[in-house]
C-alpha cells in the first residue's frame, strides 16, 4: 500500500475510533515513535494523520505534553472543495480554510476537510463519510459535487450552502457581482475613456447561477468586446494581455480591471515596460483578498477588497438560518492608491464634470482663467448688443423650431430633465404660438454625465430619467416634428481618440439608436456628437469625424430610408481661411447621408460676432 493509501486509511480508522467513543476524551496517543512501530508506518506519515485530524477538531497537540482526544464538539461542518477551488470566486482557498478552522475552534465545532473532488467516485467516498458521521452544514466548491448532488446527498437532510452560486442549490455565501459597474463607473470618473478587463472569469459556465465578469461586462455594456481578455491566472497572462491592450494606444489615462492579483502582477509589469506611470497613465483596479500576502503591490493600484473572514461567518450564520437562502456579500472599493487630486484633475479635460445637488454639469477645464473668460464673453456679448440695434428684423420672418437639450451642459433654462407629460404639452402649445413645429432633442444620452433620458436596457449603469417618453408622446398629440439626438458625447471635441475607443463611439451609436427608434414617432435623427473647425486642417479629425457621419447616417438610413439626418456643427470664424474650412468639412461630411446641415451661430458660446454670422453662413452653404 502507498504512503497516501496508508495516511487515508489510518485517518478513517483513528477518525472512527473517536468519533465512536472508544477513544474517550482526552485520550492520550502513544509517542510518535512507539505508534509507528506498532502500526508499522513511518513518522512522516503519522504526522501528516494527526494533523488532519487536528484540523478537524478531533486531537489537540499540546507541546511538551503529547497528542490528546479533543473534547466532545457540539457541531460537525464538512468543506468540499475540487481541485480548482484555489483561486476560486470566493478568494483563495487557504484563507477560507484558515478562518474556517479558526471559527471552529471558537463555537467549539468540528470541521471535516475534503479536496480535490473532482471525480464521481470522489463524490461516492465523500457520501459515504457523511453517512457514517453525522454534519450540521456543507460548505461546497466543487463543480463535480454539485452535478452529483443528487445522488451525492439521496436520503441525507444536510444543508448544502454553496461558496459558489451553483445551479441547484437553495443556499449560498458569495460574493456580489455588482463591482464591475461601480469599477468601470470609478475609473470613468478619473478620466479613464478606455478600459480593460483582464480575468479568468470571462464565459459564464453551465452549472453557474450568476453571470461571470466577462458576460456582465458584455451585458451591461460596460467595456470593448476587444478589450476583454480571457487568462489563465498566471502573472505571465496578465502582462501578455495588458500589452495587446496598450499596443493599442489607448488614450491616456485609460483603466484596466483585473480579477486576481496574480494577473496584477503581471499587468504591472507591462505599464513599466510600455514606460508609462502607474496610477497617472494607467490607472490598475485589482481584486484582493483581504489579508493576502498579494495585498501590497510595489506600485499603488485600487483595490476591490474580499474579507474572507466575512463570507466565513457569513456561511455559520446560514447553517443556522437556512431561510436566508443566497446571500450576496459586499464588495469594497480601496481607493487610498488615488493621490491627492485624481487622474481626471491632472490630465488636461475638455469637459470635466462636476455635481450640484446631486446633477452632474459640465465645468469649466481646470486650466482655464475663468476670470478672463467671463471678461471675453462679457465684451463680445456686449458687442453683440451694440449690433444687434443696427440690425432690422426681416419683415414676416419666423422662428420655425427650437433646439432641446434634456439636460443643459452648461446653459441656463427651463429644467425639463423630470418634466411630467403634462409640462411637455404646455412647452410645445407654447412653441405652437411662437409658430413653431419642430423640435430638436441634443441628446438621449450623454456619456460624460454618465446620464441616460430614457429608460434604457443597454445603458442601465447610468443615471436614468424619463425625458424621450415623455417628450415624444406630447409632441405626437401636438403634431410636432421631433429630430431626436442619439448617444451623446465629446467625441467630436477630442484632439485623440484612439482606434478602439472610435469602435466603441460607433458601436455605442448603434445601440442607442436601435432602442429610441422604437420609442415613438419621430422625423429624423440629430447626430449630437459636434464639433467645430479648429482654425487650421486636422486631418486625424477630420478622417474621425468622416467616419462618425458615414456611419450614422447610413445606420439610420438603412433602418429607414424616410428618416432625415440631421447635424448641427459649432460656427468659429477665422478671417482668409475660407479655403481650409471648406476644405476641413468636406473632408468630414464626404461619403455621408446627411439630410440637413443645421450650423449653429454659436453667438451665445461667444465664439463669434453678430456681424461674422452672414460671412459664416456663406460659407455653410457653400458646404452644403
Amino acid at each position: 500500500m502507498s504512503m497516501r493509501g496508508k495516511s487515508q486509511q489510518l485517518i478513517h480508522e483513528i477518525r472512527d475510533r473517536i468519533l465512536s467513543g472508544e477513544l474517550p476524551e482526552n485520550y492520550r496517543f502513544e509517542t510518535l515513535p512507539k505508534l509507528a512501530g506498532s502500526l508499522n508506518t513511518t513518522l512522516a506519515t503519522l504526522d501528516k494523520v494527526f494533523t488532519v485530524l487536528q484540523h478537524e477538531g478531533l486531537v489537540e497537540r499540546i507541546n511538551g505534553r503529547g497528542i490528546f482526544v479533543s473534547r466532545k464538539t457540539q457541531r460537525h461542518y464538512v468543506l468540499i472543495f475540487d481541485s480548482g477551488a484555489e483561486c476560486g470566486a470566493f478568494g483563495h482557498k487557504v484563507f477560507f480554510v484558515q478562518f474556517f478552522r479558526e471559527e471552529c475552534k471558537k463555537l467549539n465545532a468540528r470541521m471535516t476537510l475534503f479536496e480535490n473532488i473532482d471525480t464521481k467516485e470522489d463524490c461516492q467516498e465523500v457520501r459515504q463519510f457523511l453517512c457514517n458521521n453525522p454534519c450540521d452544514a456543507i460548505g461546497l466548491a466543487s463543480q463535480c459535487f454539485s452535478d452529483h448532488l443528487s445522488s451525492s446527498m439521496r436520503g441525507l437532510s444536510i444543508p448544502v450552502i454553496g461558496l459558489y452560486r451553483y445551479l441547484g442549490l437553495t443556499q449560498s455565501v458569495t460574493f456580489s457581482r455588482n463591482w464591475l459597474p461601480e469599477a468601470c463607473a470609478e475609473l470613468r470618473r478619473n478620466g479613464c475613456d478606455s478600459i480593460a478587463l483582464i480575468s479568468n472569469d470571462i464565459q459564464t459556465d453551465p452549472w453557474q447561477a450568476e453571470l461571470s465578469s466577462g458576460e456582465l461586462a458584455r451585458k451591461e455594456h460596460l467595456i470593448c468586446e476587444e478589450d476583454i481578455f480571457n487568462c489563465p491566472i498566471q502573472p505571465r497572462e496578465g502582462y501578455e494581455a495588458a500589452l495587446k491592450f496598450l499596443n493599442r494606444n489607448p488614450a491616456l489615462p485609460c483603466g484596466i480591471i483585473s480579477t486576481d492579483s496574480v494577473l496584477t502582477l503581471g499587468i504591472i509589469s507591462a505599464v513599466l515596460q510600455k514606460g508609462l506611470r502607474v496610477t497617472d497613465d494607467v490607472m490598475v483596479l485589482s481584486h484582493i483578498n483581504k489579508g493576502s500576502i498579494l495585498a501590497e503591490f510595489p506600485v499603488p493600484v485600487l483595490k476591490l477588497l474580499h474579507d474572507i473572514n466575512l463570507q466565513v461567518k457569513a456561511f455559520f450564520e446560514s447553517a443556522l438560518h437556512p431561510e436566508k437562502g443566497h446571500v450576496s456579500l459586499p464588495v469594497s472599493l480601496d481607493k487610498s492608491a488615488l493621490p491627492p487630486g485624481s487622474a481626471a484633475s491632472r490630465r488636461q479635460v475638455l469637459f470635466p464634470v462636476g455635481h450640484v445637488d446631486g446633477v452632474s454639469y459640465f465645468m469649466p477645464p481646470p486650466m482655464m482663467d475663468e476670470e478672463k473668460a467671463l471678461e471675453r464673453v462679457q465684451k463680445i456679448n456686449a458687442r453683440n448688443l451694440l449690433l444687434a440695434e443696427k440690425i432690422k428684423p426681416v419683415s414676416g420672418a419666423s422662428i420655425s423650431g427650437s433646439f432641446i437639450y434634456a439636460h443643459p451642459p452648461d446653459y441656463r433654462g427651463r429644467p425639463m430633465l423630470k418634466a411630467s407629460l403634462e409640462e411637455w404639452q404646455e412647452l410645445f402649445r407654447t412653441f405652437r404660438r411662437m409658430n413653431m413645429d419642430t423640435v430638436i432633442l441634443q441628446s438621449a444620452l450623454w456619456k460624460e454625465l454618465n446620464e441616460c433620458f430614457y429608460h434604457s436596457q443597454v445603458f442601465s449603469a447610468m443615471t436614468r430619467y424619463e425625458v424621450l417618453e415623455n417628450l415624444l408622446a406630447a409632441a405626437e398629440t401636438l403634431e410636432m416634428k421631433v429630430f431626436l439626438g442619439g448617444y451623446g458625447s465629446a467625441a467630436g471635441w477630442r484632439k485623440n481618440l484612439s482606434r478602439t475607443e472610435l469602435s466603441a463611439e460607433l458601436e455605442n451609436h448603434r445601440k442607442c439608436f436601435e432602442e429610441i427608434r422604437r420609442i415613438g414617432k419621430i422625423a429624423g435623427m440629430y447626430f449630437p456628437s459636434e464639433t467645430a473647425f479648429p482654425g487650421e486642417r486636422d486631418p486625424d479629425r477630420e478622417r474621425r469625424m468622416n467616419s462618425l457621419y458615414r456611419y450614422f447616417s447610413g445606420m439610420v438610413k438603412d433602418a429607414d430610408s424616410s428618416l432625415q439626418v440631421m447635424i448641427s456643427p459649432a460656427s468659429r470664424f477665422y478671417p482668409k481661411k475660407q479655403d481650409e474650412f471648406q476644405a476641413f468639412w468636406k473632408a468630414a461630411l464626404s461619403g455621408s447621408s446627411v439630410d440637413i446641415l443645421m450650423p449653429q451661430d454659436s453667438v451665445g458660446c461667444a465664439s463669434c460676432l453678430l456681424n461674422e454670422v452672414p460671412l459664416l453662413w456663406k460659407e455653410w452653404k457653400k458646404c452644403a
